[in-house]
Order: C-alpha cells, then sequence, then structure tokens
C-alpha cells in the first residue's frame, strides 16, 4: 500500500489491490486474476475486477518509463476501456482515473514501488511455464529498467529574488 502525504494535511492512497490472486497459475499470456487499483477509499476500474497481470504491469512500467521523460503518460487495461492518466506536478504525479473528475497526488517513488512489487510477484508465476517465459522475463526487465531511473525531477515554481 502507498500513503503519500501532501504538504502534511491529505493522506494520499494508491495500491494495487489482489483479490484472490493465489493461487495464480498462468496458462496463457493473458491469464487474469482479480487486480484493481484502490486510490483513497475508491476502487477502479471497480472492486473484483479482473485483468491480466502479466500484459498490463509491463504497460504499466513502460508508462511510468515514458512519464520519466515526459509531462505525462497513461495507464490502460487490457480489458475494458478504462485508463488512468498521469501528469507530473509540483510535488508529485497526479493520477486520474479517465471518467473521474479529480485525480490523486503520489510520489513517483511510491508508483515505481508499487508497479515493482507487483510485477516481481507475479513474474515468478510466468516464468515458472516455459511456455510464458517471455512474459516473465519481459516484467522483470521494464521493473528493473524503471528501478535503475534517476529520481524524477518535478517542475518547481520558479521565485522571483
Amino acid at each position: 500500500m502507498i500513503l503519500f502525504y501532501s504538504g502534511g494535511m491529505m493522506e494520499h492512497r494508491f495500491e494495487i489491490t489482489l483479490g484472490e490472486a493465489l493461487p495464480f497459475d498462468p496458462d496463457q499470456p493473458h491469464s487474469s486474476c482479480p487486480m484493481w487499483l484502490t486510490l483513497n477509499d475508491r476502487c477502479y476500474p471497480n472492486q473484483g475486477w479482473w485483468d491480466n497481470p502479466g500484459i498490463v504491469l509491463g504497460w504499466w512500467a513502460n508508462a511510468l518509463l515514458t512519464l520519466h521523460g515526459s509531462k505525462s503518460a497513461t495507464f490502460v487495461f487490457m480489458e475494458g476501456p478504462y485508463c488512468l492518466r498521469l501528469e507530473k506536478k509540483e510535488h508529485g504525479i497526479e493520477v486520474t482515473p479517465e471518467d473521474w473528475a479529480e485525480g490523486i497526488l503520489v510520489s513517483w517513488k511510491d508508483l515505481v514501488r508499487e508497479i515493482s512489487e507487483k510485477a516481481r510477484f507475479f513474474a515468478p508465476f510466468f516464468e515458472a511455464k516455459p511456455q510464458l517465459q517471455k512474459v516473465g522475463t519481459g516484467l522483470r526487465e521494464a521493473v528493473d529498467t524503471l528501478e535503475a531511473l534517476p529520481d524524477l525531477k518535478l517542475g518547481t515554481k520558479k521565485t522571483k529574488p
């Protein structure tokens, strides 16, 4: 679970929640399990959502790689038309589901940590199957690259002397 304090006033929670994901025994690259995002006290797309961790977590790791070099990126789900916008702000990354009026602010390090932890959790399940080893290896390589990046530089307000 990720808790991020913005100015010491507000607590924001960004968590990839796993439902009854164990035992996870993929038989194809697109094997699904219950996984959704918990943003503060709301679930997205919804509690009990099923998606494909081998694919989705790789996409999200790559979206964070994109975000490192740009101002925005998108997390997409494989099942359904759901996505989240990620945008660099002065004190963190604003994460906003496409159909929400407002997002939450989380830190770069916490986003990387949450994606990395879940990808590393699922990688061995895919690697254990000879026909799916590429999926597990792909997850590991994506998070290795992500974790090797320097800290994200967020925009800062310039003050006049």
